[in-house]
């Protein structure tokens, strides 16, 4: 299993752009983190290289245990709309309180409609209004395996939740919830702004339930 996280610190793009979204969620091993994207992970077994060691001239360091993160997944259905939009919403907010170390942030998506495919340029519009940047992000799909390497599952409506369940195997631990269950309205959901349009009132409403996720995260201490 997995025991220490490494982080990249250098120039340049270390990965092609397929190979890096294949092992995004591949977290079976030592992996890389690659601080300009956050939290992005792939295992050091496929570069056949150790902490200390150098990838086009990035320097590899110890981080941290991955086991004692906070492992987050946000998951809608084709992962380029609300998914990514929390994703890297979260990223801004834990790195503003200074706790980008400890936590894993990833998105996916139920669907493979979108496999491949860069965030909506809405989703990217939006976030870039707050100096947030998606660039790398492609969409990618939820896998069985994925139970067992996050500690939570943030859906955005209900069918997100019957579909992750579905293709988890069930939720033995309880680690899927709707994200805005973390607010005071909790089993409401986000609308698809694929479908609405509305990507101002999406961001609002994860804007609300990632910050509702924190402030229950900080309440419980950790």
């Amino acid at each position: 299993g997995i025991r220490d996280l490494v982080r990249s610190r250098g120039r340049g793009d270390v990965y092609k752009r397929q190979r890096l979204e294949e092992l995004r969620h591949d977290t079976a091993g030592s992996s890389i983190i690659d601080e300009r994207g956050g939290c992005f992970a792939a295992p050091l077994d496929d570069f056949n290289v150790r902490p200390g060691h150098t990838i086009n001239g990035a320097i590899l360091t110890v981080s941290r245990s991955f086991e004692s993160m906070v492992r987050v997944l946000f998951v809608c259905h084709g992962n380029i709309c609300r998914s990514p939009m929390a994703e890297f919403m979260l990223k801004d907010l834990v790195k503003k309180r200074g706790m980008e170390r400890d936590f894993l942030i990833a998105s996916s998506a139920t669907s493979a409609e979108e496999i491949g495919n860069p965030v909506h340029p809405g989703t990217a519009s939006r976030l870039a209004r707050e100096g947030i940047s998606t660039a790398g992000k492609y969409a990618v799909q939820l896998k069985r395996t994925d139970y067992d390497r996050y500690d939570y599952f943030l859906g955005m409506d209900q069918w997100n939740v019957r579909n992750m369940k579905r293709i988890l195997g069930g939720d033995p631990e309880n680690k899927v919830h709707l994200l805005l269950d973390f607010t005071g309205r909790p089993g409401e959901e986000i609308a698809d702004p694929w479908y609405t349009g509305d990507f101002e009132r999406t961001y609002a409403d994860i804007l609300e339930g990632c910050t509702g996720f924190l402030r229950q995260l900080e309440g419980q201490g950790t």
